[in-house]
């Protein structure tokens, strides 16, 4: 059976979705449409059921917008749809990308790859570098690497099944926007991983439609912000470090 590839995409956002469709078939590549979760359209019920203004207080500078609620509530759809499909795992990607030529080797990879593992990124975010802190090649033109820091953004990520049902465990209810939280790795026992070169690249001629929608300015706590990169910076460095060892452990022969 096929990996199912979910393209996360609002009802409304027709042309979006042709277009991701399109690109995707130029490589005779099938994807899935999973309806996107509107958040402004969420009644203060809905939102409350899945979204936590205590534990964004406690993990976070500001309390999230509408959009960026609907954005997480948009990918844990899609990681429940990946665990539905009997697959051992699946992709999802957002409607604003564009895809490199080495897309189809990219996907081949990842069927290939023998050992478990969480989820691995598939795109940067806004096509920025960060660090590389452990870097294994899988053939001549690919290559897995673990970043000094997760990288931002989900515009594109293969998650297995296993990590679909961590993360849905860990992320309800949930306080900061998605791409932030997933940084967290050690809250969510998860590895994050990026195969390189990134095959699939953000459409910057698009700005987010499910994303950041905020009508009026909120509080930003610099120094609540400041205290919890602090404290994360830590974290993130040992949780960096257990993962190469890991990564490193599932490699050997």
């Amino acid at each position: 059976m096929t990996t199912p590839i979910f393209v996360i995409n609002l009802a409304n956002s027709t042309e979006r979705w042709s277009n991701t469709q399109n690109r995707f078939a130029e490589y005779d590549i099938e994807v899935q449409r999973l309806d996107a979760v509107y958040g402004e359209a969420l009644n203060d019920a809905e939102r409350n059921s899945m979204y936590s203004s205590l534990i964004n207080h406690r993990q976070y500078h500001r309390p999230l917008s509408n959009g960026e609620i609907g954005c997480y509530a948009s990918h844990r759809k899609s990681w429940q749809a990946i665990i539905e499909s009997g697959h051992e795992y699946g992709i999802v990607v957002e409607d604003d990308i564009t895809l490199s030529s080495n897309i189809t080797a990219v996907l081949t990879e990842l069927d290939a790859l023998t050992f478990d593992w969480d989820l691995i990124k598939l795109a940067p975010y806004q096509n920025r570098t960060r660090k590389v802190r452990y870097h294994h090649r899988l053939t001549q033109d690919l290559a897995l690497v673990i970043h000094e820091k997760p990288l931002t953004g989900c515009a594109a990520y293969a998650i297995s099944r296993d990590a679909a049902r961590k993360l849905l465990a860990s992320t309800h209810p949930f306080g900061r926007p998605v791409d932030s939280d997933l940084q967290h790795t050690w809250e969510h026992n998860i590895d994050i991983y990026a195969m390189l070169p990134f095959a699939i690249h953000q459409d910057m001629a698009y700005d987010s439609d499910i994303g950041p929608t905020r009508k009026a300015k909120v509080p930003r706590h610099r120094f609540r912000r400041i205290k919890q990169q602090f404290i994360s910076y830590w974290r993130n460095r040992k949780a960096t470090n257990a993962a190469i060892e890991r990564l490193k452990h599932k490699l050997s022969p």
